[in-house]
């Protein structure tokens, strides 16, 4: 109706990114997300994932959601996941 991506939708692309071992091994404990501008109708979206470091035996992720063809991210997040 607006013609633009809900924020929630960046959070789905975050989770659905995470390898499927993760996903079946550990449950996500947190997630911090930063929305920095609009998606629209009709544009490329690339969600990039990239293991983090902690100290713990948490998984770590750092995740990046942009605009095909540009350097500007639409939103970045962490997720955190802990073994069952």
């Amino acid at each position: 109706m607006i013609k633009h991506v809900n924020n929630i939708r960046y959070l789905q692309w975050v989770v659905e990114s995470i390898p499927e071992e993760i996903v079946d091994n550990y449950y996500l404990y947190s997630i911090d997300g930063r929305f920095i501008a609009e998606a629209h109708l009709g544009q490329t979206i690339v969600s990039l994932t990239k293991n983090g470091t902690n100290e713990t035996m948490d998984k770590l992720f750092l995740h990046t959601i942009k605009i095909e063809g540009t350097d500007k991210p639409c939103a970045t997040a962490k997720t955190i996941w802990r073994k069952i």
